[in-house]
C-alpha cells in the first residue's frame, strides 16, 4: 500500500490536474481519501474530490467541509475505485490556510 498526494498545500480556490491512481485490485477495490486543512487561528475549506475513468467526465465522489482552529481533517472510504482523481478547492479562508488531499492506494 502507498499514500499518494492528489493535492498538497493548496492555498487558493483551484482545480488540480487529474492524477492516475492505477488499478485498485490489490486493495480489493477499496481506497480511502483524506482531506485536511492547516493554518493559523480560524480556518475553513470546502474540498471536492472527483473521479473518472477517462479524465473527461468527472463524477463527484466526496465533498469535505472542514473548519477549526489551526487544523481539521476528514476522510471517506471509496468502495468503487476510479482510474483518475482530482481535487477542487471550492473555498478556503484563514491566515495561512493550506489544503491537502491524499489517497491510500
Amino acid at each position: 500500500m502507498a499514500i499518494k498526494n492528489i493535492a498538497k498545500d493548496v492555498g487558493a480556490v483551484s482545480v488540480s490536474d487529474w492524477v492516475s491512481c492505477g488499478d485498485a485490485t490489490e486493495t480489493g477495490g477499496i481506497r480511502s481519501i483524506q482531506a485536511g486543512i492547516v493554518g493559523t487561528g480560524a480556518i475553513s475549506a470546502t474540498i471536492r474530490i472527483s473521479g473518472c475513468n477517462d479524465s473527461r467526465f468527472p463524477i463527484t465522489v466526496a465533498d469535505f467541509t472542514l473548519s477549526g482552529s489551526g487544523r481539521d481533517t476528514d476522510a471517506v472510504e471509496l468502495t468503487f475505485p476510479w482510474e483518475f482523481y482530482r481535487v477542487e478547492v471550492v473555498a478556503i479562508s484563514g491566515t495561512g490556510a493550506l489544503a491537502t488531499a491524499t489517497m491510500k492506494l
